[in-house]
């Protein structure tokens, strides 16, 4: 670790010492953040240039619509394909509609109480739906951050 921080710090004051701005670009760096002419961030042992820290600003700034609204919350409708003699488990409405990549990762959210249908906590593996159920759409949520709403 000491080696890797004296490199970096080796390569920020070689770069300072070698960087000597004109005219135009002092007035540039005045308004910069850095010490004394260096114009980069230091990130895992690699000097990030100014031009793409903006970059990358600027590419946060573009999100997708979200936010918590319905209207745009990713959507699934059940196939009868996905429906096992009328019902469907907890577990298959998780792996079909791609909040989980297996069934068995389905069933150990489910166990650990992190998933919820709608805003009702699930623990039983067992618990099974209908098509009724999923009549108007019904929201599916799986951890804190992944939702879909459900149809049938």
């Amino acid at each position: 670790m000491f080696l890797r921080r004296h490199r970096i710090v080796a390569a920020r004051k070689k770069y300072v010492a070698s960087h000597q701005p004109e005219d135009g670009e002092k007035e540039a760096l005045e308004g910069s953040v850095g010490l004394d002419g260096f114009n980069g961030v230091l990130r895992a042992g690699r000097v990030i240039p100014a031009h793409r820290r903006q970059q990358r600003s600027r590419n946060k700034d573009h999100h997708p619509p979200g936010g918590g609204d319905s209207e745009h919350m990713p959507k699934y409708t059940l196939k009868a394909e996905d429906y096992r003699d009328g019902s469907i488990d907890i577990c298959g409405v998780l792996f079909v509609s791609g909040l989980s990549k297996s069934r068995s990762e389905a069933r150990q959210n489910v166990q650990q109480g992190g998933v919820q249908v709608a805003g009702e906590k699930i623990t039983d593996v067992k618990k099974s739906f209908t098509a009724e159920d999923f009549k108007d759409g019904v929201v599916v949520q799986r951890g804190k951050k992944n939702f879909v709403k459900i149809f049938s």
